[in-house]
């Protein structure tokens, strides 16, 4: 993870990445709950990086596709343990605002179940993110369509450890975007990287953009 942020200097003028992933019960449009909540957060100018972890109750009515519970195995009966997402949401905010959000298919997924869990517990409180880098959208143009085979694919030609879970995706996407930082896909100036964000290489697939604005205002 250090050698990844280090190879990241070309992108210093982004101020402040934070790298995200949930782990949820199912998909957003079957009314999934986030479970877990994994990010990474680097500051380029203090050279500072931090990591946050939780697991979330997602209320007794709560019910678990099996299929997901495959992929993550956190069961429902190990997250009663835990607070609701109430209790976590001002340290999620408080985090994430003020810097680039990164995931893997953050637009479709990830930014979607922060704006229905947000209406489900009845918050008030948005987080003001400068926007949000989908390196999935990138990607999906000329690479294997999940994370893990991203991961193994440009970045070590071996599978991707820790996956499925919110910290080791997480950390899977920061090194992701270093490569991408290395490949010189994004512009190394503030000017230029505005410059690209208004222009068709910002382009990605589905109808997103690979950098989009990212507001749980909906």
């Amino acid at each position: 993870l250090e050698e990844a942020l280090m190879n990241m200097y070309n992108l210093e003028h982004l101020g402040k990445v934070t790298f995200l992933d949930l782990e949820t019960t199912d998909l957003p449009n079957n009314n999934g709950r986030i479970i877990e909540v994994g990010m990474i957060q680097h500051d380029f100018q203090t050279k500072k990086t931090i990591t946050y972890q939780q697991y979330i109750d997602p209320g007794h009515d709560a019910k678990m596709n099996p299929k997901a519970f495959e992929v993550h195995k956190i069961s429902l009966s190990k997250l009663r343990s835990y607070g609701l997402l109430t209790q976590y949401w001002d340290s999620i905010c408080d985090m994430v605002e003020d810097s680039y959000i990164v995931g893997f298919n953050i637009h479709k997924c990830d930014i979607p179940f922060f704006i229905n869990e947000r209406k489900r517990c009845g918050i008030t409180r948005t987080f003001k993110s400068i926007a949000a880098i989908d390196i999935a959208q990138y990607y999906w143009k000329n690479y294997p369509k999940t994370l893990g085979g991203a991961y193994k694919h440009l970045v070590r030609d071996r599978d991707l450890e820790g996956a499925h879970t919110a910290l080791g995706d997480s950390s899977a996407c920061c090194e992701i975007l270093s490569r991408m930082a290395e490949m010189d896909v994004f512009p190394r100036t503030k000017d230029k990287f505005k410059q690209w964000i208004a222009s068709d290489k910002n382009e990605g697939s589905y109808g997103c953009k690979i950098i989009q604005p990212c507001t749980l205002r909906q």
